[in-house]
């Protein structure tokens, strides 16, 4: 008979905005856990199988044992990364959601709220325009985590841009939950424009 002994899985806790970057180009630093444990305060993790760590050191760390690994050599190059496909997406009680490989695709389908478009070009007739008005009319704010949570924002960011850089140069940019006639919707206002996102009906 054989016995095959099971991975033991690591957590390491990451801002959701980095994990575009981490999709493509894999982890390149980061302190792990045995369990998640919100460093950042953000309830999203990153897990690998912790044979994926390199020369590894482990000291207590609140309720939890902190595990760093060694990314770097002594001449400061990069010597260690694990690829998207050694990482997974994970919940806070360590449920795999996705493989990071695929975190693209699986964040696309993910998403409820899909881009509908920008106010100037979708206010086109009468009945267009007071969805807009009422939109604005009954808006509530919201916070960018779940703005960025809902809606799938790729279509209106250029390859390799951040919300962030998106809204940059824009200090009364916000975020926005309303409805666009009968339908829910999210909408970013930013340099005078709102970008307007309606809820995918399955």
């Amino acid at each position: 008979m054989n016995w095959y002994k099971k991975a033991q899985m690591v957590y390491h806790n990451t801002r959701s905005e980095f994990l575009p970057t981490i999709a493509k180009e894999g982890l390149l630093a980061g302190t792990f856990t045995y369990k998640p444990y919100p460093f950042t305060g953000e309830n999203v993790w990153i897990a690998t199988e912790k044979d994926n760590l390199k020369n590894t050191q482990e000291h207590q760390y609140g309720t939890d044992i902190a595990i760093e690994s060694q990314w770097e050599d002594d001449d400061g190059n990069q010597f260690n990364v694990i690829p998207p496909e050694k990482l997974y997406l994970v919940g806070k009680r360590g449920k795999i959601k996705t493989r990071m490989d695929q975190y693209q695709k699986w964040n696309t389908n993910n998403k409820k709220f899909k881009y509908f478009g920008q106010c100037n070009e979708v206010r086109c007739d009468k009945t267009e325009e007071n969805n807009w008005q009422n939109m604005i009319k009954k808006h509530k704010k919201v916070f960018k985590e779940e703005f960025e949570k809902n809606c799938d924002i790729n279509v209106i960011l250029d390859e390799d841009e951040t919300l962030n850089e998106f809204i940059t140069a824009d200090p009364s940019s916000y975020f926005a939950k309303s409805f666009w006639g009968d339908k829910k919707c999210y909408y970013l206002m930013t340099h005078g424009f709102e970008f307007i996102f309606l809820e995918k009906i399955t």
